[in-house]
This record gives C-alpha cells, sequence and structure tokens, in this order.
C-alpha cells in the first residue's frame, strides 16, 4: 500500500497471518490477524498511527514551538494567563517565549511571513503591534481582531531569527473564516516544505480538504501547478 513519497516512509507491507492472533508491527512491516482482514476502518487507523508514530520518533525538538488553544486570550491578558497551568504544558512559557521573541528582517522564514502579512492579513505584525496595510493605523494586537490575533503568534515566530525544528498547534482553524483556513493551510505548507514540522490538531473539514487537495496537485507537474 503505497502512503506518500515523502519523508516518512514511501510505503507500508501489510501481511495476513492466519496463525497471528495479534497486530504487529515492525519497522516497514505490519502483520495482521485474518479475522481482523476484513475491518478496512481498523486497518486504515493502524496505518495512520503509524504515521503519526514514525512522526513524532523522528522529530528534532531542539527548539520545538508549542502553540496552544485561546492564544489569542493569552496575548491580550498575558499577566492573568502566565500562572495558569495546562495538564502538562505552561501557557506561561508560550506567553514568556512571544514576549522575549527577537524579531528580525530577511530571516529564515521571511518568504513565507512575508506571504501571510501580505496575501493573508494585510498587515504588518511588530511584538506588540499590527498595522493594517490597507490604512496605515497601527493598533496594539490586543486590539485587533480574533482572527488577527489567532495568525500573530504564527507570525511573530516566523520573525525571530532562529530556525524552529518543530511547531506543535492547537485547533489551528480557530477564530478564521473558510476563507482564512484555506489561506493559512498555504502558509503551513510553505513552512514544512522549509524542512520544520508541523503537528496541529483540528476539527475542521476545510483545513482538511486544502491539505488533500496540496498533496494532489503536488502529482501534477510543474506548469499544471503554476496555473494553481
Amino acid at each position: 500500500i503505497f502512503i506518500s513519497n515523502y519523508r516518512i516512509f514511501p510505503k507500508v507491507y501489510i501481511s495476513v497471518d492466519d496463525f497471528c492472533d495479534e497486530i504487529l508491527i515492525e519497522g516497514d512491516y505490519v502483520k495482521i490477524p485474518s479475522n481482523l482482514f476484513e475491518d478496512e476502518d481498523y486497518v486504515l487507523e493502524l496505518i495512520c498511527n503509524k504515521i503519526i508514530e514514525d512522526g513524532f520518533m523522528d522529530t528534532n525538538i531542539s527548539n520545538s514551538i508549542f502553540i496552544p488553544s485561546g492564544r489569542s486570550t493569552f496575548l491580550c491578558y498575558h499577566d492573568i494567563f502566565r500562572t495558569i497551568k495546562y495538564q502538562n504544558l505552561s501557557t506561561s512559557d508560550f506567553i514568556d517565549r512571544v514576549e522575549n521573541l527577537e524579531c528580525i528582517e530577511d530571516g529564515v522564514y521571511s518568504s513565507i511571513y512575508n506571504f501571510i502579512e501580505r496575501d493573508i492579513v494585510k498587515g504588518v505584525f511588530t511584538n506588540d503591534s499590527y498595522k493594517c496595510s490597507l490604512n496605515g493605523i497601527e493598533i496594539p494586537i490586543s486590539m485587533a481582531s480574533d482572527s488577527i490575533r489567532e495568525i500573530a503568534s504564527l507570525v511573530l515566530f516566523l520573525k525571530s531569527k532562529e530556525r524552529i525544528t518543530s511547531f506543535f498547534i492547537e485547533e489551528v482553524e480557530s477564530h478564521l473564516d473558510l476563507k482564512l483556513q484555506r489561506s493559512i493551510v498555504s502558509a503551513l505548507v510553505r513552512i514544512i516544505n522549509s524542512g520544520t514540522g508541523i503537528f496541529m490538531s483540528t476539527n475542521s473539514s476545510i483545513i482538511l480538504d486544502q491539505i488533500c487537495n496540496f498533496i494532489l496537485l503536488n502529482n501534477l507537474n510543474r506548469h499544471k501547478i503554476e496555473g494553481f
């Protein structure tokens, strides 16, 4: 079964064994008891689990960024939320990293954050402000719309001077309308293509459909891709 031609692995080999009473995973080989093979959904679930597990195993977390849900609120009321803890991750770590960012021009991800500012949010971010390109008005990030604040932390991290190994983003679609959801996937794909991993949770079928669209486009030749 061919899964992809990307970094994780090119394919998975599945064998059905009458004498096997449990699922065995060894490298790219999956051995499945014959009585389970008729359950196609279960087989697909198993393969997806393997993709996720292998992806995490290959992840370099030396400079990874956790972007929690509720991030737009944290940017507004950072003093309040600094002391609140997640079950296993601290919101204060996220807040501290945003506040201590050293933003630079022409950094590692300059083409990506320029794309987001120019084509998606129509404005420019600094550590504590957003300036709208349409009317030149500059306001504190805390006074911007929810959608602008949701995107702000991602852009600010992309403006930092360091290369980021991985992003862990919760509810990537939060406060984004359907057009913005499609647009933000374009930015996420550019980040992945730059060599930075992204792990994210989403409840949005729009996000998933757009990811699938990009995968399908990747199978077209370069001339046809330019048309999209």
